[in-house]
C-alpha cells in the first residue's frame, strides 16, 4: 500500500508534506528536501528534478533518486536529497556530517535541520539531534517539529533525571553519576544535574570530584549547602562554618547548623583530658564536670557558692572545673570529707541532675529522660554507663532545644 501511495506521488509530480505516509521508516521524521520555510532558490526544472528524486527516494530506491538529482548535485535542495538517501542506506554517521555543513551555509533551511536531527539522533549524536530539532522547530512552526524536540528533551534529560535519582537512592552510585552527566551534556543550565552528579561522587567516595562540581555552582542555596555538608564531613570545620554562613538567613536549618559546626570546631582545640572525656565508653565523675563545663561555658561566669576545698583534685587536670561544677551545685562533693572522688564512675542519676542544674541555669528547656525503656517524644537517652559521647549528646539536644523555642 505505502508503494503504491509513492507511485501515485510520483505520477502526479508532486512532493508529499512532512506529515504524509512514508513507504519506508526510515524517513518517518524527514520532510521533503522542497518543503517547510527556507528552501533555497531552485530553478524549476532543477525543482522538477529533486521532486522526481524524493519521490523515488519514498519507495526505497536511493540509487535512482540520487541519479534523478545527479547533474544538479550542487543545489542545496539536491544535496539534502541525496544526504537524506544516506539516512535509507543505514549510514546516518557519514549523513550527519554532510548535513551540518549543508546548514550552516544555508543556516534558515528547516528541512536541512529537520533531516539533521533525524540523523544525529540514529548515529547517537544526541546534542547535535536535540539542538536541531530545537532549531527546526524555531524555524517551522508546526507542533509536529515542537513536538518531537520536546519528546527528545523528555526521553534524554527528564527521564533520565528520574532514572538517575531512583538509582542513587537505591545504591547504583555509578549509573546515577553516568546518567547526570549525559544530561548535563544535553542541558548544562540543569543546576539538579550538577547536584545529582555531587551527590552520586560523594556517595562513591570521592569528595574532591563533587566539591569541584559544587565550585562551579556558587550562587545555587542547595550547592552552599551540600558544600558545607561535604566540608563538615572531611573536617574542614572552618570552611563547613564560611559556607553555612553564606546561605541565605531564611534557609532551614542555617543558623543550627553553624551552631553545631562551631561546636565541633572548639572541641578541636578544647584541652586533651576534655576530648579524653568525650572519647570514654564510661565517664568518671571529673570527666562529667570537665565535659559539661566545657561544651557549655556560659556556665563559668555564673555566680554561685564559695570555691569548696576539695582535697582530692588538686593534681587532676580539669581542676577548674570541678570547682566551678560543685560551686555552681551542679555536682555534690563528699558530705563527710572534704573529697570530689573525681575517679569515681558516675551514675545516670548523677548525669542527669548535673544535665538538669546546668538547663536550669542557662535557661535551657527542662530536659525530658526516656526512662524505663518509654521512649517519650522529644526524650534524651541517658542510660548507664554514661558514656561521654551520650552527654555530649545530650548537651546538644539540649542547646539545640533552647534555640529552637
Amino acid at each position: 500500500m505505502h508503494l503504491a501511495v509513492a507511485a501515485i506521488l510520483v505520477a502526479v509530480g508532486c512532493a508529499p508534506p512532512p506529515t504524509a505516509i512514508r513507504a519506508i521508516p526510515e524517513l518517518a521524521d524527514v520532510p521533503s528536501p522542497l518543503s517547510g520555510p527556507g528552501v533555497p532558490r531552485i530553478d524549476p526544472t532543477d525543482r522538477s528534478a529533486v521532486e522526481e528524486g524524493w519521490n523515488l527516494l519514498l519507495t526505497g530506491d536511493t540509487g535512482a533518486a540520487r541519479s534523478a538529482v545527479g547533474a544538479i548535485d550542487r543545489s542545496p535542495s539536491a544535496r539534502l536529497l541525496v544526504l537524506q538517501s544516506e539516512l535509507v542506506d543505514a549510514d546516518p554517521g557519514r549523513s550527519v556530517d554532510g548535513l551540518r555543513e549543508l546548514v550552516r551555509e544555508e543556516p534558515g533551511y528547516a528541512a536541512a535541520w529537520a533531516s539533521l536531527s533525524t540523523a544525529a539522533e540514529r548515529s547517537g549524536q544526541e546534542a547535535v539531534a536535540l539542538e536541531s530539532a530545537r532549531r527546526t522547530a524555531d524555524l517551522w512552526g508546526r507542533d509536529t517539529w515542537r513536538s518531537r524536540a520536546d519528546d527528545l528533551y523528555a526521553r534524554w534529560v527528564e527521564d533520565r533525571m528520574i532514572d538517575a535519582t531512583d538509582r542513587l537512592a537505591s545504591g547504583n552510585a555509578d549509573g546515577a553519576l553516568d546518567l547526570a552527566r549525559r544530561v548535563e551534556e544535553l542541558d548544562p543550565d540543569r543546576t539538579d544535574a550538577r547536584m545529582l552528579e555531587a551527590r552520586a561522587l560523594i556517595a562513591l567516595d570521592r569528595p574532591a570530584e563533587a566539591d569541584d562540581v559544587l565550585r562551579e555552582l556558587p550562587a545555587e542555596p542547595a550547592a552552599i549547602a551540600l558544600s558545607a555538608e561535604l566540608a563538615e564531613q572531611r573536617g574542614d570545620l572552618l570552611t563547613a562554618i564560611e559556607r553555612y554562613s553564606e546561605l541565605p538567613d531564611s534557609w532551614e536549618g542555617r543558623d543550627r547548623s553553624i551552631d553545631r559546626v562551631k561546636r565541633a570546631w572548639r572541641r578541636t582545640v578544647l584541652p586533651p583530658f576534655v576530648q579524653q572525656a568525650l572519647a570514654s565508653p564510661e565517664l568518671t565523675r571529673g570527666q562529667l564536670a570537665a565535659i559539661v563545663v566545657a561544651l557549655a561555658p556560659q556556665l563559668g561566669p555564673l555566680e554561685g557558692g564559695s570555691v569548696p576545698l576539695l582535697t582530692d583534685i588538686v593534681d587532676e587536670p580539669m581542676q577548674r572545673e570541678i570547682i566551678t561544677a560543685v560551686r555552681l551545685g551542679l555536682m555534690e562533693p563528699d558530705r563527710l570529707e572534704p573529697r570530689f572522688n573525681p575517679d569515681r564512675a558516675v551514675t545516670g542519676s548523677e548525669a542527669r541532675a548535673t544535665l538538669e542544674g546546668a538547663a536550669h541555669l542557662l535557661g535551657w528547656r527542662e530536659p525530658v529522660w526516656c526512662d524505663g525503656g518509654v521512649l517519650a517524644s522529644g526524650c534524651i537517652e541517658l542510660s548507664e554507663p554514661v558514656s561521654g559521647e551520650a552527654v555530649e549528646q545530650a548537651i546538644e539536644r539540649l542547646a539545640r532545644g533552647n534555640e529552637d523555642e
